[in-house]
Parts: C-alpha cells; structure tokens; sequence
C-alpha cells in the first residue's frame, strides 16, 4: 500500500468544537462514508449528488457510481480565505505537507485486517460535475469522478482538497483511525 495522487502542500480544516480539533492534532482521524453526505441533516455539508459522476461528452451523458466498493473520505480547504467563506466552523487548523499524514494513515491501513485498496489518494476536487469535457474517459477516470468532482454551485466556495480510500466492506458512516501519536506541521490559527 502507498499514498499516491495530488497534495497541497498547505491545507486547512475547521472544527465546530475545540474539542475536535485537538482530536484531530493527536491523531485521532475519523472519515466519512461517501454516501453518508446525501443524507446528513447539516444543509451546509449535505450534497445529495456525493458518490455520483456525471460529465458530457461530445453531447452524451455519462454517470457513474461505485456498486461494490466503500469510499472514505476526509475534507480540506486549499486556502486560508476558502476556509473561513465555507464557514464549517470557528476552529481552523493549518495543515503543512498533509501527504504526510496521508502517508501516517496509510500505514495504520496496511497494518489493519480490513481489505483496504491501494492507500490513501490526495484529491483535489474538480467543480465540473455535469457539465462538458472534452475527451472521452477512462473506465478509472470515470471511476474517480464519483469521489473527485461536485457540483460548481455552491460547492466551489470550499475549494476542496480530500483524502480518499476505497475499501471492500462498508464500515458504517464513519471510519476511525488512531494514529497513536500527535500530528506534526500543523497549528490552530486563532487570528479568525
């Protein structure tokens, strides 16, 4: 298992709760089910289209969905001023080299007895869900759409940056980890 994709070399996620981030800061991780998005009672994280790609191609529709398999993801903003616009909550915490907790997390995966694929993916997310693309897609590129892209309004505001990983069984709503230490390069920004 490797960390493999694209990174942001500084990264940001808020918190309702002090209490959380603290979580966050010792290692203690907690990704959501992909599909659990479509439901949640929160307006302001809710996306009732999470888990599904959907582009045009030279006019033709093309959706997709995953059928088997369960993605996990955890969220990130890619810029200070997104963070605070999204407004996901008063506590921020600044993130430097996030590969390197992604590399952290995918190693607590390898030494789990759940059936993990392939490690943790750094995603950027591209704000282009049913609209046109130029080319034709890959069965892996059409795939990825269904954790990689969201609709522009009045998703792009969160200019979103994800860890991803698939697994064979679903968890549940959400999936822990506990890296059994503090996480390095990163600070809780007060000056909001």
């Amino acid at each position: 298992m490797k960390t493999f994709g694209q990174f942001e070399s500084i990264a940001y996620r808020s918190f309702t709760k002090m209490e959380y981030a603290m979580q966050f800061l010792s290692g203690q991780i907690r990704f959501g089910h992909i599909y659990k998005y479509k439901k949640i009672e929160n307006n302001k994280l809710r996306d009732e289209t999470e888990g599904e790609g959907h582009v045009q191609i030279n006019g033709r529709i093309s959706r997709s969905m995953f059928a088997s398999n369960s993605i996990y993801i955890y969220c990130f903003h890619r810029s200070l001023e997104s963070t605070k616009h999204a407004n996901f909550g008063p506590i921020i915490v600044e993130i430097e080299k996030p590969k390197s907790i992604a590399d952290l997390i995918t190693q607590n995966l390898a030494e789990r007895k759940d059936k993990i694929f392939g490690g943790v993916e750094g995603v950027i997310i591209d704000y282009d869900k049913g609209e046109e693309r130029p080319n034709e897609l890959s069965t892996l590129e059409k795939s990825r759409l269904t954790y990689s892209q969201k609709l522009k309004v009045p998703f792009y505001i969160e200019n979103e940056f994800r860890f991803v990983f698939l697994c064979k069984e679903n968890y549940g709503d959400t999936f822990e980890i506990n890296l059994g230490k503090s996480l390095k390069n990163c600070r809780i920004i007060n000056d909001i």
